[in-house]
């Protein structure tokens, strides 16, 4: 009789507790790989409802809140946006094409959507998909009404049928109906998995018309209706709509026009980006989905805990088991295999059965959950993080099952059977040993994160942990907080800029061999300032970066103060040479990935020159005089060293000093007498001040210039190399002849 045919039947023999042991594992399992698939899929379904659009704009209020009631039409605004200011971005010279939004009704629960021809031609999704129609035509008419697929089918209209709207939204059927004026069923839209399935589809005009005789949010008394056969698109004025969606000429433009949108003095109005806009929504979610894995977790760890109870307290009963097993020539070694088995068996069974409960329920709940909540839970292999979840479950059941092995042997020993117990060779193998720890590297900001990455090959071998500081975000006003110092305190390896760059004690966390220093090996640039500035170092000391790494670049002289200037992202030189510091550190931790990196480093370094050539070539249009950078504070010096540029800020390299009078004056007489052709406002910076120089010296205003660091991923410039070329077109833009 084989071990498998012994072990078959004593998991029969028990086989209502094996039943239950294994229902619990596999229901663990399905709801772990559940969760993770509902999440992933939610993740696809928000990311994929909209593509290729550059910017949403409304008016001023939360970020997602635009985000949400725009794209997924969850929520409502808090106010409009006047027409005539859609009009007048939709004509400007970096915008593509517009779709304009018009919110506020609904019919029976569903949404509907005021908006012209660019919706059903420019809008896209998934990539590039465009709205389609399973039948019928685009609405041209003022009362003419398209269904999206879900509305369609839940409701039963057909092409040709009149509906009535309901003023606001409504969960189920209204009481405030434009009964006087229906809309004709004119088209269907073709599914597409996106709240677009779930919304109707009219005119501006058509909204607009319904409520013309309304007055202050008030019917009109009966026989006071303006008839719709009056209403037609040449005498309805549109007043306001909600949103609208830009698509920029080039992807360059986009913070730039951003910048116009959200500065608008016209009326309050306010451009997000997105994919941003997305990235701080799943930030804020993502607390949620770790709840939800958590109790995922507890549960299956609850399944393993009761397997092993249920191993454990049988051992009792199986004593004369294990008695006959040895009497029969076993030793204690195949009886401990036996029971390991056992346990990896019914691991094994329940992560199978689970697995396919996981794909039973997907392929019934799929359907149902896209037609109610627009979410498309593909069915596909299971991920690599999936796989590793099954990994982790196979192995605890293995440790499960190393626990009533033991004590079964300890029980033999107490019957007299055995004289002793070998445990495999494998478990006595020090974990550091059986397996290599992976190496978490922590930065401080994005940009030594990026140049990380790219010496690494994206990371291979070594875990990079997300940047402190985020991208896009002013450095110098940062403060550490709890979740950031857990992160900081987790790592490893530590990356910091150095020279007091980082506000808090960030090289005092480790050793010193696991803290990188990237000025530490670097010849810095120092700034000098007048006697007029020594004032200003000493007001904003506690608060900049700039006095603090200047505590220990401090001379006394006649000269002034003298501070280190540590922008070296700036500097293509400073950046090639960072990297190879920074790969000398790193290859002395993780010495088996030193073919793999060095390969990804002469690839970066190479980048790097090749950007440096072609932004030379570019500047080479502007004569030596025509070669001044006027701008808010002192940033751009690594920058103008290496092209060729006269730096003249209004104070120094913090972004938190206050200009005193007498700098400003100064600062105003060198730009004047420099001839430079414009000033340029710094990113995240406010520009009242640089608008003020700006129209007193009568220059104009040169754009918005990246000099505290990368952006967010996916912008422009987010990349070490897009940061070069988006500051050199807009430097050009401004100055070239």
């Amino acid at each position: 009789m084989t071990v498998l045919s012994i072990l078959w039947k004593s998991l029969w023999n028990r086989k209502l507790t094996s039943i239950l042991t294994v229902s619990s594992i596999a229901l663990s399992v399905m709801l772990l790989l559940g969760i993770e698939r509902i999440r992933q899929g939610a993740r696809d379904s928000f990311s994929g409802t909209i593509s290729q659009t550059d910017l949403i704009v409304g008016a001023k209020g939360g970020t997602i809140q635009l985000l949400l009631y725009s794209v997924f039409r969850i929520g409502s605004a808090t106010n409009n946006v006047s027409f005539g200011s859609y009009e007048k971005w939709s004509r400007h010279p970096a915008v593509l094409w517009t779709i304009p939004y018009s919110l506020g009704d609904s019919h029976r629960g569903f949404r509907v959507v005021g908006t012209n021809e660019n919706f059903y031609e420019h809008y896209r999704f998934r990539q590039d998909k465009r709205v389609s129609f399973s039948g019928g035509r685009a609405p041209a008419d003022v009362f003419e009404v398209v269904l999206g697929s879900d509305v369609a089918e839940k409701l039963g209209y057909q092409i040709g049928q009149k509906i009535a709207v309901t003023h606001g939204v409504t969960d189920g059927v209204g009481f405030l109906n434009h009964d006087d004026k229906p809309f004709t069923v004119v088209g269907t839209l073709a599914k597409t998995g996106t709240p677009i399935d779930r919304s109707l589809y009219v005119t501006l005009e058509g909204l607009e018309a319904i409520h013309m005789d309304w007055k202050e949010g008030v019917p009109p008394r009966p026989g006071e209706e303006i008839p719709a056969t009056q209403l037609t698109k040449q005498n309805i004025k549109i007043g306001q709509i909600t949103a609208f969606l830009v698509r920029t000429k080039n992807r360059f433009e986009t913070l730039g026009l951003q910048r116009e949108l959200n500065t608008f003095p016209d009326e309050p109005m306010m451009a997000i980006i997105p994919g941003v806009a997305l990235s701080e929504l799943w930030s804020i979610v993502s607390y949620a989905e770790d709840g939800l894995r958590l109790v995922s977790w507890s549960v299956l760890l609850v399944g393993l805990i009761a397997m092993l109870i249920a191993l454990y307290t049988s051992l009792q009963e199986r004593r004369r088991e294990m008695a006959i097993l040895r009497s029969l020539g076993a030793s204690l070694s195949k009886i401990a295999f036996f029971l390991v088995t056992e346990a990896c068996l019914l691991t094994m069974t329940g992560v199978v059965l689970g697995i396919a409960l996981t794909y039973g329920a997907l392929s019934v709940l799929q359907p149902i959950i896209e037609r109610s909540f627009g979410l498309l839970i593909p069915i596909q292999p299971l991920s690599a993080l999936e796989w590793i979840f099954v990994g982790v479950i196979l192995f605890g059941g293995l440790l499960i099952g190393l626990v009533p092995a033991i004590k079964a042997c300890r029980n033999s020993l107490a019957d007299g059977l055995a004289v002793r117990f070998i445990l495999p060779l494998f478990l006595l193998i020090p974990p550091s040993v059986s397996e290599a720890k992976t190496l978490k590297i922590a930065s401080s900001v994005a940009w030594l994160h990026e140049v990380a990455r790219e010496i690494t090959c994206g990371g291979q071998g070594v875990e990079l942990l997300p940047p402190l500081i985020a991208p896009g975000t002013d450095p110098h006003g940062y403060r550490l907080t709890p979740r950031a110092r857990l992160t900081w305190n987790s790592a490893d390896l530590r990356l910091l800029i150095g020279q007091g760059f980082e506000p808090w004690d960030g090289q005092r966390a480790a050793k010193s061999s696991q803290v990188f220093i990237a000025t530490g090996k670097l010849t810095l640039r120092k700034t000098s300032a007048s006697p007029a500035t020594k004032e200003l170092v000493s007001n904003h000391s506690a608060h900049s970066h700039a006095a603090t790494h200047s505590s220990s670049a401090k001379q006394a002289g006649e000269a002034g103060v003298i501070n280190v200037d540590p922008h070296i992202w700036h500097s293509p030189q400073l950046t090639r040479d960072t990297a190879q510091n920074l790969y000398d550190f790193l290859i002395e931790k993780a010495p088996a990935q030193r073919a793999g990196w060095e390969i990804c480093l002469r690839s970066f370094l190479k980048k790097t020159k090749d950007a440096e050539k072609t932004i030379r070539e570019k500047f080479s249009v502007l004569s030596p005089i025509q070669r001044v950078l006027a701008t808010n504070h002192d940033a751009l010096g690594y920058f103008a060293e290496a092209f060729g540029f006269q730096v003249i800020t209004l104070s120094g390299v913090s972004t938190e000093a206050t200009v005193t009078p007498v700098q400003l004056k100064r600062a105003m007489e060198k730009i004047k007498s420099s001839g430079a052709k414009a000033i340029f406002l710094e990113h995240a910076m406010a520009p009242d001040l640089v608008r003020k120089v700006a129209a007193e010296l009568k220059i104009r205003m040169g754009g918005e210039l990246f000099t505290d660091g990368l952006t967010a991923a996916q912008t422009p410039a987010g990349t070490i190399t897009g940061l070069w070329e988006t500051n050199t077109e807009t430097i050009l833009a401004a100055l070239k002849p």
